[in-house]
């Protein structure tokens, strides 16, 4: 663990049972506990402020917190898909101000009770909470609370405000009083419920047409994305050449289909990818995944925003840097089968838009996979590692003298060793 008296950086993935953070510390920096899945318990520090970034992302065991009174701020994703995670509490004294995007999404919590001086609940901060039952303010009109905080949660959400209690404790009152029960009251009851009923079906049939309109929507402002990219002339991609000295390391991220990704930051966080080895097969793929995602600007390819040839003779490594995406591949969720049917579709119709383009541009990918696709916090999907990747004529087929690709999601026209063109990506579409 990477820490001085006042912040805490960086913990080892392996990182297993309890964690006790120091009670000097005021600030847990970005992703610190990022991915530690075996941590089934912290007691925070007393003097802790923030809790930063993705600090405690996909922390899959850990099943409760009790916040310090000094924690003013949850920054975005702290607590994400933390899915065992069932109890959060603040103390009567609490000092918290701000929950942030994202900052519990897909957890287990049941019930939440604010502290009096929270002011804001950013976007997301509980969506997909699906077992939450309840949430209490002080005085709810004290608090701004965006649209979407709660998005996606249990549809029977109680969301209670005690500076209005007396009055809905004293309403509810009223209605039960046995005096008020009689056959008319219970005839009006029935009928109201019969209304309440009938509501309800439209209102779901709203949302069915809702969620339609919607999809036709992004459809479209995708076909005007597409055709604004493609009135834009093509880059050179030397333009795109930059020096690497000035980003920090934050930490590992895994491998690509030929070299290492880590995370780092200029203060930005971007994904940089460095080939393993200086070999003519190796820099040849390394300089196509760099001009074909360069070249593909487009909402659902990963986006490039430089790259370095590096220097075999000084030990300087070629690397790529690309958009930092937190929210893993569309493999890591098929496995941990987290995903329901409409966002299945969304996914699908983003990969559908994001080939239809990398084809209309000339290009055929030739190793789509799940592995391969990258998902954002709100389920966006984004196309990405174009080392086996190529320039084609639509016209014409290309030829094959090696299998290149994943096996599993091969196309037969390649494991033959057979002329092929850009159907193989609807291949390996369908299979995925």
């Amino acid at each position: 663990m990477t820490k001085d008296k006042e912040n805490l950086y960086f913990a080892s993935p392996k990182t297993i049972g309890k964690v006790l953070i120091p009670p000097t510390v005021k600030h847990i920096h970005d992703c610190c506990f990022q991915g530690c899945k075996k941590i089934n318990e912290v007691e925070m520090s007393p003097n802790l402020n923030i809790i930063g970034i993705s600090s405690f992302f996909e922390c899959s065991k850990l099943s409760e917190i009790h916040f310090p009174s000094k924690l003013k701020f949850i920054y975005s994703s702290a607590f994400s898909k933390c899915t065992n995670l069932k109890l959060i509490t603040f103390p009567d004294d609490s000092q918290l101000e701000r929950i942030d995007d994202f900052a519990f999404q897909n957890t287990s919590l049941e019930k939440v009770k604010f502290p009096p001086t929270l002011k804001e609940i950013r976007k997301n901060a509980f969506s997909r909470c699906l077992k939450l039952k309840t949430v209490e303010f002080l005085k709810l009109s004290d608090v701004t609370i965006d649209e979407t905080a709660f998005s996606k949660c249990n549809p029977e959400l109680d969301i209670v405000d005690f500076s209005s209690r007396e009055k809905i404790v004293e309403r509810e009152h009223k209605i039960v009083e046995p005096e008020r029960i009689t056959i008319e009251s219970i005839q009006e009851t029935v009928e109201f419920q019969n209304l309440l009923k009938e509501r309800d079906f439209y209102q779901n049939k709203a949302d069915e047409l809702q969620k339609k309109v919607d999809v036709l929507k992004r459809n479209l402002a995708d076909m005007n994305k597409f055709n604004t990219a493609l009135a834009k002339p093509i880059p050179s991609i030397y333009d795109f050449a930059i020096d690497f000295k000035d980003f920090k390391f934050k930490q590992d991220l895994g491998s690509g289909h030929f070299g290492q990704v880590k995370l780092y930051s200029k203060p930005q966080y971007y994904a940089i990818k460095s080939i393993s080895n200086f070999d003519e097969q190796n820099m040849k793929r390394f300089m196509c995944e760099v001009e074909s995602q360069i070249r593909l600007k487009h909402p659902c390819v990963v986006r490039v925003f430089g790259f370095n040839t590096g220097n075999p003779k000084k030990k300087v490594k070629a690397q790529i840097a690309m958009e930092y995406i937190p929210n893993g591949t569309l493999e890591s969720h098929l496995i941990a089968n987290d995903l329901d049917n409409q966002t299945k579709s969304l996914i699908i119709l983003d990969i559908c838009l994001g080939m239809r383009f990398i084809h209309r541009r000339g290009f055929v990918h030739r190793d789509l996979k799940p592995q391969n696709i990258m998902l954002t916090d709100e389920f966006d999907a984004k196309i990405t590692d174009f080392g086996c990747s190529r320039f084609f004529d639509i016209n014409d087929e290309l030829a094959q003298t090696n299998n290149i690709g994943t096996l599993k999601y091969m196309a037969p026209e390649i494991k033959d060793e057979n002329p092929y063109n850009n159907k193989v990506d609807v291949y390996s579409f369908g299979v995925t």
